[in-house]
């Protein structure tokens, strides 16, 4: 059963009429959750399609109950010629399973995005019970910390 007892398959309630998971399941930071990344071309809809994606980024607001996740979208194209030394790539085969990936996965720190912690937007795969699949672990969390260092530094540059 996931988190409220729905998993997601499809968004079933309008973007203004949010339905947020509790705010104490929500995944911490360098986990890795299913997502549903919106598209370029509707930024606010979420997509049918579900990808992994890295947490970098976790808001509370204890008011309300509600809680945000900051994630950066995690793809199976590689681009190893041209992202190599700008995004996480795991291909690694024991890293994969550790970490709840099913292949290799390319996560671009140049894609992001902001998203209420609910099943529209973070569904429960079809057995599980969380969107949360996996946590990096210190050696990723490492190369991780390197590219985001040469990201600032880029972006300083320009």
């Amino acid at each position: 059963m996931c988190l409220n007892g729905r998993h997601g398959e499809s968004p079933e309630e309008p973007a203004d009429n949010i339905e947020f998971y509790p705010s104490e399941t929500a995944p911490r930071v360098l986990n890795i959750v299913l997502c549903r990344f919106p598209f370029k071309e509707a930024p606010g809809e979420p997509p049918l399609r579900r990808s992994p994606c890295l947490v970098w980024r976790v808001r509370r607001y204890r008011e309300d109950g509600m809680t945000y996740v900051s994630v950066f979208f995690g793809t199976s194209n590689l681009k190893t010629d041209i992202r190599l030394h700008r995004d996480l790539i795991i291909q690694n085969a024991r890293s994969l399973r550790k970490f709840g990936l099913h292949r290799a996965t390319r996560f671009d720190l140049d894609r992001t995005a902001d998203l209420p912690w609910s099943p529209d937007w973070f569904p429960c795969p079809a057995a599980g019970t969380s969107p949360i699949i996996g946590m990096l672990d210190e050696a990723h969390k490492q190369i991780l910390v390197a590219r985001l260092k040469q990201k600032r530094d880029r972006e300083a540059g320009s």
